[in-house]
C-alpha cells in the first residue's frame, strides 16, 4: 500500500497505470509458492517490451512478496556498475524509504562485500527483510554466496529467497558447449550461471524470476 501511494500521490501515475501494475503483479506473485511451505524451487520469466516498466513491475513483486512472507530479496541488476546503482536507488525510493524499519540494505552504498554474522540479519523471527542489488560478476556474486552459507542451516531453512534476474537473457544463460549426453558430473557452466546455481541451492526454499525483453534463449534453454 505505501508503493501504491507512492506512485499516485508522489509519481502522479494515473489510477489505469496504476490499477495495471497492480493487476499485472498480482497475477505473478499469485504463481509463487506461499513462503509458510517448508521446501519449494519456483521458476519464472516474466517477459515485458523495451522501456515498459519493467522495473516498476518487479518492485511491486518484491512489495508484495515481503508482505506475503519472502525475507531475502537478491536483484541481479544487469552487468553494468551504472545500471545495479540506478537501480538500487529505485528500489532504495519505492521501497526501502517507505518503511525503512521493515528493510536491511547492505548494497546502498556499493555493491556486496559484507562481513557480518547472517544470523543476525537473516533471523526469520525478526520482522526485516533483506534486499541486496549486486551485478552479475563473479567475485561479487561469490562472497554474496560465502556469506549466505555461513548463516546457520536451521536459519535458512526458514528463510524464504527470492531472486529477480533482471536482464535475465544476459550473462545468466549457460552458454558453454556440453554433449547432450554427456557425464553430469562433467557438465560445464558459465561462470555466472554456476554462482546462479549455486544462490538457489543455498535455500530449501527460493523462487527465481527473469525479467526480459528478450525471451527466446531463457525461453528455450533447459
Amino acid at each position: 500500500s505505501a508503493l501504491k501511494d507512492h506512485l499516485l500521490n508522489h509519481k502522479k501515475w494515473t489510477q489505469d497505470a496504476v490499477d495495471s501494475i497492480n493487476g499485472a503483479s498480482d497475477k505473478i506473485v499469485a504463481w509463487l509458492e506461499h513462503p509458510v511451505a517448508s521446501r519449494f524451487q519456483t521458476r519464472g520469466l516474466v517477459v515485458g517490451y523495451v522501456q515498459s516498466g519493467k522495473t516498476a513491475n518487479f518492485t511491486a513483486v518484491i512489495a508484495k512478496a515481503a508482505d506475503a512472507g519472502y525475507r531475502v530479496f537478491i536483484v541481479l541488476s544487469g552487468t553494468k556498475v551504472s545500471l545495479r546503482a540506478q537501480t538500487q536507488r529505485r528500489l532504495d525510493r519505492e521501497l526501502v524509504e517507505l518503511n525503512d524499519v521493515l528493510w536491511y540494505t547492505p548494497t546502498r552504498i556499493n555493491d556486496f562485500n559484507l562481513k557480518d554474522n547472517p544470523n543476525y540479519f537473516l533471523d526469520p523471527d525478526k520482522d526485516s527483510h533483506v534486499l541486496c542489488v549486486v551485478k552479475k560478476n563473479s567475485p561479487i556474486l561469490k562472497r554474496l554466496i560465502t556469506w549466505l552459507s555461513n548463516a546457520s542451516p536451521e536459519i535458512l531453512k526458514r528463510c524464504p529467497f527470492m531472486i529477480i534476474d533482471d536482464e535475465a537473457d544476459e550473462a545468466s544463460i549457460n552458454t558453454a558447449a556440453n554433449q547432450a549426453q554427456g557425464d553430469p558430473e562433467t557438465y560445464r557452466r558459465t561462470v555466472i550461471n554456476q554462482r546462479l546455481i549455486e544462490l538457489l541451492r543455498l535455500s530449501p526454499k527460493a523462487a527465481y524470476i527473469g525479467y526480459t525483453a528478450t525471451p527466446f534463449a531463457s525461453v528455450l534453454v533447459d
